[in-house]
């Protein structure tokens, strides 16, 4: 799983990217050597400081261990039970700088955890958020999830740029 906000013409680069990621999607499990190779893509096709936020998410479902790889995204929220744990990173945007500085955050999940992604369109009490109707959430279906979050939001905190990926853990 891996969401990407693109900060470009997206007219202008969007086929570019899109060729990029779909090349890359079966190796994602080689974090490194793909936001490697889309950096180097987007430094080569820098015409106006084009860069994006990368923010992936393999998880082992024998293990119950996600593995996050963070490049100046937003924060990745899990709800345990009603607690709410913060998963974030410092590294900077794809396309910025070379080499990719990597760093892989590994996080041990437990039934019933709650996983949720978002893009910076969201507003920044989003973990405030899930902590005050974490009592609705979790008995919930994720997609019905993704429904109550957008109608607990205010209009004015909606904008254009909104992604939220929701994933819940269970046992098969």
């Amino acid at each position: 799983m891996a969401i990407k906000a693109f900060l470009f013409d997206v007219n202008q680069e969007l086929e570019d990217i899109k060729f990029a990621l779909l090349d890359l999607q079966p190796k994602i499990s080689y974090y490194t050597k793909i936001n490697e190779q889309i950096n180097a893509l987007l430094k080569i096709k820098n015409r106006n400081d084009m860069f994006t936020t990368l923010d992936m998410c393999q998880i082992n479902l024998s293990l119950a261990i996600a593995s996050f790889a963070k490049y100046g995204a937003c924060p990745t929220y899990i709800l345990r039970n009603n607690e709410v744990i913060e998963i974030s990173s410092q590294s900077l945007p794809v396309g910025i700088i070379s080499p990719l500085k990597t760093s892989l955050i590994k996080y041990q999940l437990k039934e019933n955890d709650i996983i949720f992604m978002i893009t910076d369109g969201f507003i920044s009490s989003f973990k405030e958020l899930i902590e005050k109707n974490s009592h609705i959430l979790i008995d919930t279906h994720p997609k019905e999830m993704n429904h109550i979050i957008m109608n607990l939001l205010d209009n004015e905190d909606k904008n254009d740029d909104m992604t939220l990926l929701t994933i819940k853990v269970c046992k098969q």
